[in-house]
């Protein structure tokens, strides 16, 4: 084990991602994960130090029980390793292990969207980041929110956007940073940095 790999894990990777595949065990999507090699481990585990931190600020390396005490850090983690094996021309692997998270967490963070780093989800079951959805950095997510496509379009939400419980953006919007999106909001159209969205349709309180 390397010393850099000391600051992400208590154990091995390659024994951290060999508990992670007998969670998988209990799904029908057994990821075997640990035969990646070492340096993938290293990789996916750096992508995921950051949303870690949103729940355990300062609080050493992580470990794999607190991750799956929270079960939106547990869909957190297994969405950094499919996407890391999208990125790399292995989706078939990568399908596999997005089953696996939404058969353990009841959430899909679709591999092919691209979620910046420092994701927190409270509470998220029922929460959809469809296909190529693109979210920035230090997203704050609630139960059975809806990220997704209509007519061929998808969203782009910006840096630090916090979007509450049963909210739903769908189609090629932008939605600017450090914006709230309200609960059950309908958000169809774009809206600029620091907005506040209510409503069906979602009105700028701030504008």
């Amino acid at each position: 084990m390397s010393l850099k790999m000391k600051f992400y894990t208590m154990i091995s990777s390659s024994e951290f991602f060999a508990h992670l595949d007998r969670l998988t065990l209990s799904t029908p999507y057994p990821t075997n994960l640990s035969e990646l090699p070492n340096e993938m481990h290293d990789h996916i585990l750096e992508s995921f130090q950051e949303d870690y931190g949103r729940y355990y600020f300062g609080q050493g390396p992580i470990s794999l029980k607190k991750v799956t005490d929270f079960p939106g850090l547990l869909a957190t983690l297994l969405y950094r390793v499919s996407r890391y094996l999208y990125l790399r021309n292995r989706e078939d692997r990568a399908l596999i292990t997005s089953n696996a998270a939404r058969y353990l967490t009841h959430m899909e963070l679709y591999y092919s969207a691209d979620i910046g780093p420092g994701l927190k989800i409270n509470h998220g079951l029922g929460l959809v980041v469809g296909a190529r959805v693109k979210l920035g950095r230090q997203a704050l997510l609630h139960h059975n929110v809806t990220l997704g496509e209509k007519n061929g379009g998808r969203p782009e939400i910006g840096n630090e956007v916090t979007i509450y419980p049963g909210a739903i953006i769908i189609g090629k919007v932008h939605i600017g940073d450090k914006s709230t999106v309200g609960a059950n909001s309908l958000v169809m159209h774009t809206f600029p940095q620091k907005a506040l969205l209510v409503g069906s349709p979602a009105q700028n309180l701030r504008a």
